[in-house]
Parts: structure tokens; C-alpha cells; sequence
């Protein structure tokens, strides 16, 4: 699974990145910054499963939705499109 994100506050993504990889299933985790625009990086995750891979999905769907971040992600989607 690839994922491109616009982040301003990279501290965050490495500490999401530590806890995604320490999580059951994740086999390697890596990222890539875009040069040109170093607010999109690209996260790259490979899980031994799918069942895993959609474990961690739900279990962050619903983290993300009590701290509000699905509702703050969708103005940055509409603005910036996702890949």
C-alpha cells in the first residue's frame, strides 16, 4: 500500500511510523520525501497479510476518527488531492 500525504509537522509522521511498524503483520514500513515539495511523502507499507493490513486500517480509522483527523483530512483531500 502507497499512500501520499501533505504534512507540515513531519515529527508526527515518524512517530506514526514507529507505531505502525511495531504493529502485528507490519513487515516494513519506508518513506520517501518529494524533493521539489517536501510536504508530500510518500509512505510505502508492506504487511504479511491482508487480514493484518485491515486490522491496523480499522483499528486507525478509529482512532483518527475520535481525534478528528478524518474531518480535518477532508478539506486537505478536496484541496490538494490524494495519489
Amino acid at each position: 500500500m502507497a499512500t501520499v500525504i501533505k504534512c507540515l509537522n513531519y515529527p508526527i509522521v515518524l512517530k506514526a511510523m514507529v507505531f505502525t511498524a511495531s504493529q502485528s503483520g507490519c513487515e516494513q514500513l519506508s518513506r520517501s520525501i518529494d524533493h521539489e515539495n517536501p510536504n508530500h511523502i510518500l509512505m510505502t507499507e508492506l504487511w504479511s497479510s491482508k487480514e493484518d493490513c485491515d486490522v491496523y486500517f480499522e483499528m486507525q480509522r478509529e482512532v483518527r476518527d475520535k481525534n478528528g483527523f478524518n474531518e480535518r483530512l477532508l478539506p486537505l483531500i478536496e484541496e490538494n488531492g490524494i495519489n
